[in-house]
């Protein structure tokens, strides 16, 4: 038996009240049997090519100032129950620090599957459902942004918390309540604790360009606007509806979400100039929701869904 230990870093936001994005990969590895601690676990994507994104990450992310305090964390024994990334989870929440959300990176360096095909274009997105949980809508805000900027990879938002019988860290934080996310490659070559998970099946070029791509989702998570509040759907008797927010500082225009019955993800997206919108279309979608656009360009995270259902 071995104590455990999390490896914590913390980068200083500029607002108090942006609240913290907790950037997390476990650094933890198994070879065979759960309980054998000599057994060869070299754990390369499992889960070195998270750890390796996180350390980058922090490295990348270091030399400039943020609007939200940054916590970069390498878990312990996720493995063994998560228990590295609940014991995080439940000190941030006795704290009552304000968690933005948690991004749980977690096999990011391999393209190929068990049946050999190829998958060099995507990285999928877990979180816990139902469709209007605060993590769905982050997977939601992280496919939006991976659109938008035209990212290396696509994010592909996954109706599951994770694949069938498994789990990840980002459990302990969206079961608090906490928005939380996985982040992993859209193809698994190898079993969980397989003694043949080594360097030679990193893919280099799928790697950076998978760093790359959540880089962006962190930067437009923690530089650009907060959410807007208070959004409102006001209907008039000529059919009109008139789609309206608080105005958020520091934003020059607002990107509107439109999201169908039985989607995972928006259908439909416009930017407006002003902080409300006249429109006869609303009542088309399930779910509609509001970011800002900042000053410097970059799209915040989308607020929570209006759902259309429920009006």
């Amino acid at each position: 038996m071995t104590t455990q230990y999390n490896v914590v870093a913390i980068l200083p936001g500029t607002d108090p009240n942006a609240g913290w994005l907790i950037i997390g990969a476990h650094y933890d590895s198994v070879g065979g049997a759960l309980e054998d601690a000599t057994s060869y676990a070299p754990g390369a994507v499992d889960n070195a090519s998270g750890v390796g994104a996180v350390i980058e990450l922090a490295r990348v992310l270091s030399q400039h100032q943020h609007r939200s305090t940054i916590l970069f964390v390498a878990f312990s024994a996720e493995e063994q129950g998560r228990r590295g990334s609940i014991a995080l989870a439940s000190w941030l929440e006795e704290r009552e620090i304000s968690v933005m959300g948690m991004i749980n990176i977690d096999g990011i360096g391999n393209v190929d599957s068990f049946t050999s095909s190829i998958n060099d274009s995507e990285l999928r997105i877990f979180s816990a459902g139902p469709e209007n949980s605060p993590s769905r809508q982050m997977a939601r805000s992280a496919e939006l942004m991976s659109f938008q900027y035209s990212l290396p990879l696509r994010l592909i938002v996954e109706d599951a918390i994770d694949r069938e019988a498994r789990y990840g860290d980002h459990f302990s934080f969206s079961e608090r309540g906490y928005p939380a996310i996985r982040i992993m490659q859209a193809n698994e070559e190898k079993h969980n604790a397989d003694p043949t998970d080594t360097i030679d099946y990193i893919e280099a070029g799928y790697y950076q360009h998978a760093v790359q791509s959540i880089l962006a989702v962190i930067l437009s998570l923690v530089d650009g606007p907060l959410p807007p509040r208070n959004i409102v759907l006001r209907r008039h008797d000529n059919g009109l509806s008139t789609l309206i927010w608080e105005p958020v500082g520091a934003s020059n225009s607002y990107a509107v979400a439109l999201r169908h019955s039985g989607s995972l993800v928006y259908d439909q997206m416009f930017v407006t100039a002003e902080n409300s919108v006249d429109w006869d279309g609303f009542s088309d979608y399930v779910g509609i929701a509001v970011a800002a656009v900042g000053t410097n360009g970059l799209m915040g995270p989308l607020a929570l869904e209006y759902e259309m259902q429920d009006h």
